[in-house]
């Protein structure tokens, strides 16, 4: 609306020069004439100051109009953005069935590799997908929904999804997309490395303010196998525009890291495999981001009712004593 308002006066600035500019145009080609203003008629201003209103009303209404026009045309953009990307992520599962009886590995990889880029394409040249629910991705019942996690503030945004890969090791891939100052969106892949590390899926992001800058928490969860889950935290921040994924937030037994990792055994969570969800949220992150509580883990993969718990100083995630 206010850039609507601004081109209808810059539009309406611009006749008024150019009426201005014929009038001294006219009255040069004119003789002089002593014209006394008392033997104008005050209809005729009156009438002359109504159809200027009228036509200027008419700008407005016509500037406006292509304005709302190129807002829903935006909408019917997005729109289009996630039904090509969901017909590219339907290729990955497509494939990963095939696997079982062609052995289509490579396949699979480069259906991964053409989401990953269309994803990253979009995400990094529409800024408005940073806050676009992309829901038919997130809840499509023919592949396992892409996961999305925001954080509070809307300028950080982690997608995760499963690649296709694997047996009961399954294999992520994340795209982090972030609002910098300067209002822009770019988005870097983050955790996949290939066969050295089968990335997690993050289903949340936390924000914690230090006064001078705000931290990104992204709680990660990764299947290793059927009975061994890994969930984590990890530290992200935007410095001067960019994304830094490598900042030490926590101390952990007296040194500074970047994120923590703790493996566990699902069933000691939830009995049944009925029950139990993909992820479980086993670290707990209270005060709006600014305490961490990370539980205790036995030798054999149980997860045990006692916590440590790490507060954020201003600077630091330190153990507490509470």
């Amino acid at each position: 609306m206010i850039s609507c308002l601004i081109l209808a006066t810059l539009s309406i600035v611009i006749i008024l020069k150019l009426h201005s500019l014929h009038n001294k145009i006219i009255e040069s080609q004119l003789p002089k004439i002593h014209i006394d203003k008392d033997s104008i008629p005050s209809k005729a201003i009156k009438d002359s100051s109504q159809d200027f209103k009228k036509n200027a009303a008419r700008i407005i209404d016509i500037i406006c109009s292509d304005t709302k026009k190129g807002q829903s045309n935006k909408l019917l953009n997005i729109n289009r953005i996630e039904q090509d990307l969901l017909k590219c992520y339907h290729k990955i599962y497509e494939w990963e069935f095939k696997k079982y009886i062609d052995n289509q590995d490579d396949s699979i990889a480069k259906a991964n590799l053409d989401f990953r880029k269309k994803l990253q394409y979009y995400t990094s040249t529409y800024p408005q997908t940073l806050k676009y629910h992309f829901n038919l991705l997130k809840s499509d019942r023919q592949v396992e929904g892409l996961n999305i996690a925001t954080s509070p503030d809307g300028k950080f945004r982690i997608y995760s999804w499963d690649i296709g890969r694997g047996g009961s090791m399954r294999y992520f891939d994340n795209i982090i997309q972030f609002q910098s100052d300067k209002l822009c969106s770019e988005c870097i892949n983050a955790d996949y490395e290939g066969d050295s590390d089968n990335g997690g899926s993050y289903s949340d992001v936390f924000e914690v303010n230090s006064g001078v800058m705000t931290f990104y928490l992204g709680r990660i969860n990764k299947v290793n196998f059927g009975t061994d889950y890994v969930q984590g935290v990890k530290c992200f921040s935007i410095d001067h525009g960019n994304l830094n994924d490598s900042i030490q937030l926590l101390e952990i037994d007296g040194e500074l890291t970047n994120q923590y990792l703790t493996e566990f055994n699902p069933f000691s969570v939830y009995r049944s495999d009925e029950q139990r969800p993909t992820t479980l949220d086993i670290i707990r992150i209270k005060d709006y981001g600014k305490t961490i509580k990370i539980p205790f883990v036995d030798s054999v993969g149980r997860v045990t009712h006692k916590f440590d718990t790490y507060k954020f100083n201003g600077m630091y995630f330190v153990k507490s004593k509470n």
